[in-house]
C-alpha cells in the first residue's frame, strides 16, 4: 500500500513528460546551402568590346581563326593583328573571295577603282550580231530622258538627222507590238538607254571568249571544207 502510494507521483510525472515530448513538431534538417554556379570560361584574347563582331563556332569560325590559328573558336574583329591573320587565311583558295571584288576577304570593304570617263569619239562600232542595239560613241552626262523630254531626239528624230547629221532612229522603233508602223516613237522603244549604252575606256571586270556571228560562220565553213 505504501509503494503504490510512492509510484504513483512518478507514473504521473512520466506521462505528462511523454504527452509533451510527442506534441513538439519533428524537426526536419535544414537544406544545404545551394553552391553557387561555376564561372563561365573567359575567351581566348583580348576583353570583349560593345560593336566588336563575334563568330560562331563552326566551319565559317575555321576559316577566320584567331591569332592561334586553331579552328573552333570564336574571333573578335577588334583585334588587328587577329583581323590580318585571319584575312590571310581567308585569302587563301578555299577561303571567300569574290572574283569580281579582287583579292579582299568579303569581310573587308575593298577600295574601289577609280572612275573613268566615257569615250567621246563620235565613232560607230562593229556589231556583233545583226540586231545588236548599237553603242552611244558619246557621253551622255546629264541627259533628260523622262516622260517630259528626251534629249537623244533633238539630234536622232527623223526630223532633226539633215541639221545634226547624226544616225536616224531605227524603222523598229515606230512600231507597236502587233508590228503596226506609227507615225512617231513606240513608247516601247522611247528610253533609249535601256539597250543603247556609252562606253568606258577600262579593262574588264572579267575575261571572256566571246566571238561575234561572223567569226562563228568562218569557223563552221572551215568545218565544211575538211
Amino acid at each position: 500500500m505504501d509503494n503504490a502510494k510512492i509510484l504513483a507521483p512518478l507514473f504521473a510525472v512520466l506521462m505528462l513528460v511523454g504527452c509533451s515530448k510527442r506534441d513538439e513538431p519533428a524537426t526536419v534538417p535544414a537544406a544545404p546551402p545551394p553552391q553557387a554556379a561555376a564561372p563561365a570560361p573567359a575567351p581566348a584574347g583580348p576583353e570583349a568590346k560593345p560593336g566588336d563582331v563575334m563568330l560562331s563556332e563552326g566551319k565559317e569560325s575555321g576559316a577566320l581563326a584567331g591569332a592561334s590559328g586553331t579552328t573552333g573558336g570564336p574571333t573578335q574583329f577588334g583585334d588587328p593583328a587577329a583581323d590580318s591573320e585571319a584575312i590571310a587565311v581567308a585569302d587563301a583558295p578555299s577561303g571567300l573571295v569574290d572574283p569580281l571584288r579582287g583579292t579582299p576577304h568579303l569581310m573587308q570593304e575593298p577600295r574601289p577603282p577609280e572612275l573613268v570617263n566615257a569615250e567621246n569619239k563620235d565613232i560607230r562600232r562593229t556589231r556583233s550580231y545583226a540586231m545588236q542595239p548599237p553603242t552611244i560613241p558619246h557621253k551622255t552626262d546629264n541627259y533628260q530622258v523622262d516622260k517630259y523630254a528626251n534629249k537623244c531626239l533633238t539630234c536622232h528624230s527623223r526630223t532633226r538627222t539633215e541639221e545634226s547629221q547624226a544616225p536616224p532612229i531605227s524603222i523598229t522603233h515606230y512600231t507597236d507590238r502587233g508590228g503596226n508602223f506609227l507615225a512617231q516613237i513606240s513608247p516601247r522603244r522611247y528610253f533609249c538607254e535601256q539597250c543603247h549604252v556609252v562606253q568606258m575606256e577600262t579593262k574588264p571586270l572579267v575575261a571572256n571568249t566571246f566571238q561575234d556571228v561572223d567569226a562563228l560562220l568562218a569557223q563552221q565553213a572551215k568545218r565544211q571544207d575538211k
